[in-house]
């Protein structure tokens, strides 16, 4: 959803995931950058929310 190949962005995925009667979601944070920007989706966004994380292989 971040990654900047995605149309639209992050916000204009969600716009679609609500018309397409999508309630709630989870964005998935998977490094530092990463989390940082799903937190940043979430905050802009009432129904959507954040995973925070590091994975093993970034451990």
């Amino acid at each position: 959803m971040y990654d900047d190949r995605t149309p639209g962005g992050a916000d204009g995925s969600i716009a679609h995931a609500k018309a397409s009667d999508v309630r709630k979601m989870i964005v998935i944070g998977t490094d530092a950058d990463t989390t940082a920007l799903a937190l940043g989706i979430a905050a802009r966004h009432d129904d959507v929310w954040a995973t925070v994380g590091l994975h093993p292989h970034d451990a």
